[in-house]
């Protein structure tokens, strides 16, 4: 009897857990950039992110982001709750001192392994529409 009564308590132990589990694999992910442009750090660059995908996205990409957002004064950015997965991340701007449009991307991925990433984007003179190609 004692034996049935702690197989019952086990089990609904379990299953309070299992309820409580998040199975959307949002764990405490992180990502933090800084964008250059070479050797220079660059403010306001907008960082668009492209979740669940493989191959870099395209100039017809562009507007079907699944988040954003911009770096500060410093070139840095971060963005908290990321999905686990292969994301891309996409850098677009303005580069003041060459005055010219400037772009980078970058792939990323989020494991159980790989939660927080802290990394630098390069970004360059390349035309928009040169993007995945």
């Amino acid at each position: 009897m004692m034996h049935r009564l702690l197989v019952q308590l086990l089990l609904l132990v379990l299953t309070f857990h299992l309820l409580g589990c998040d199975k959307g694999g949002s764990a405490q992910t992180e990502v933090r950039f800084q964008v250059r442009h070479h050797d220079r750090i660059l403010p306001d660059i907008d960082i668009q992110v492209y979740l669940n995908r493989t191959v870099v996205p395209t100039a017809a990409d562009l507007d079907k982001f699944d988040a954003a957002f911009t770096t500060d004064e410093n070139g840095r950015g971060q963005l908290d709750a990321i999905p686990l997965g292969n994301h891309w991340f996409v850098g677009l701007g303005y580069d003041e001192a060459i005055r010219e449009q400037v772009v980078g991307h970058m792939p990323l991925r989020f494991d159980l392994s790989q939660l927080k990433q802290d990394t630098t984007m390069y970004v360059g003179e390349e035309e928009f529409y040169k993007i995945g190609r």
